[in-house]
């Protein structure tokens, strides 16, 4: 991670594979962002990308092998299941 990335002091990243959540340069994680990078069930580890200039908003969840990419929105709420492509908003869920 980039140590001059704007963070929530409440924002939850996953540490159980810290080296996995890469986060661009001027990109703000919101209060309430929760970032999985495992899933026990299925004995799963994967990493997070969040590209440059994006804005996760408040209480997103971004699931385990998620990337999106430069200038992302994802909205209040929304949980990513699959990767955003670049100068997109994303919305919802995204199965």
């Amino acid at each position: 991670m980039n140590e001059c990335i704007p963070l929530s002091l409440i924002a939850l990243l996953d540490r159980t594979n810290s080296k996995g959540m890469c986060i661009g340069t001027d990109s703000f994680i919101a209060e309430g962002v929760i970032t999985l990078l495992h899933d026990f069930c299925r004995r799963l580890h994967g990493d997070a990308f969040v590209g440059e200039c994006c804005f996760i908003e408040i209480k997103s969840v971004v699931m385990p092998g998620v990337a999106t990419g430069d200038e992302v929105i994802v909205d209040a709420g929304a949980v990513l299941a699959k990767s955003v492509p670049p100068n997109c908003i994303s919305v919802g869920n995204s199965t």
